[in-house]
């Protein structure tokens, strides 16, 4: 790596997902030095061992020809978030040595990036789902239990519904779909090899089949795919319901920033506002840059508060 135009001390962010991890490194200009993407890190879909292999193989790649004594480092990482869980990964991060660092769960850089230090909610719609409401700087989670936990709103559980409806169908107790066709087609395999496939196939697999959902929906009119969408978005709505107590003194509107791959789907705002039952003033959009661009943001945050203390 040619670091001759790139001012120290570097910032690396981290944002650890249940699909893919995103390294990020940046000077203290914030110009890019190197970016790259691994594979999924989440403890409790794989192992503790396994997530910390893919961070390790990520650090070094993406620090190759940096002293690790340079950088300031936060990785918001899926599951990261309970005390137990965050303690290790943090033990972990020590061997690097950086300047400083934290770590988290990986909402954390939806925070950072979506509400830049201001009161608000962030909704993780992706292969699992979560929210954060945030309120004097004081976090308060929301779902994100985990898919044996979380009723619906995440790709998975769109997935998972979609899997049911097809094996109702087949078993003549459900409705006919055209979701039987898509899933039948997505696996490319006999109809009895479907059950070993999607239990040796994971969470991730599982997640893969949202997307049919959808297609079922917008282009075939399939009734069943778009009760499946609507039950999920509207228990998202119920959670932020539930998250917007507590802002009914806030004058100005309750910004709520919706990210994750769900985000992809066309009208997600639209479908999630109509969900909305509280008449509190909200303004809902779509995070605009990249979670670990707010993993980024609290290493910057890491450095200043050195500073201040130095100063």
């Amino acid at each position: 790596m040619n670091l001759k135009n790139f001012n120290a001390p570097y910032f690396l962010g981290i944002d650890a997902g249940g699909t893919k991890t995103h390294f990020k490194l940046c000077d203290k200009d914030f110009n890019v030095i190197k970016e790259i993407q691994l594979g999924a890190c989440n403890c409790f879909d794989n192992s503790m061992n396994n997530a910390q292999n893919v961070l390790k193989r990520g650090i070094e790649e993406i620090c190759d020809g940096i002293s690790f004594s340079d950088v300031y480092m936060f990785a918001g990482i899926a599951g990261g978030g309970t005390e137990s869980v965050r303690k290790e990964y943090h033990k972990f991060f020590e061997q690097f040595n950086f300047i400083s660092f934290d770590n988290d769960s990986d909402i954390k850089n939806v925070i950072y990036a979506g509400l830049n230090g201001e009161d608000g909610i962030t909704v993780i719609m992706g292969t699992g789902v979560c929210l954060y409401k945030v309120i004097n700087n004081v976090y308060t989670k929301i779902s994100g239990w985990g898919y044996l936990f979380d009723e619906a709103g995440s790709a998975f559980n769109i997935g998972q519904d979609a899997l049911k409806a097809y094996f109702a169908a087949r078993d003549g107790y459900g409705e006919k779909t055209a979701l039987t066709e898509a899933i039948e087609k997505k696996i490319g395999q006999p109809k009895e090899e479907i059950l070993p496939l999607l239990y040796s196939g994971g969470k991730k697999y599982i997640a893969s089949f949202a997307q049919l959902v959808f297609d079922c929906a917008n282009n075939k009119n399939d009734s069943v795919s778009k009760n499946i969408i609507k039950r999920n978005i509207s228990f998202v709505g119920s959670l932020i319901d539930a998250a917007l107590k507590g802002f009914e003194n806030t004058e100005k509107p309750v910004r709520i920033i919706i990210s994750g791959g769900l985000t992809n789907q066309p009208d997600l705002t639209y479908m999630l506002s109509r969900e909305i039952k509280s008449t509190q003033k909200i303004e809902i959009r779509i995070l605009d840059t990249s979670p670990v661009d707010g993993a980024l943001r609290k290493a910057k945050l890491l450095y200043e508060e050195r500073m201040l203390v130095n100063a």
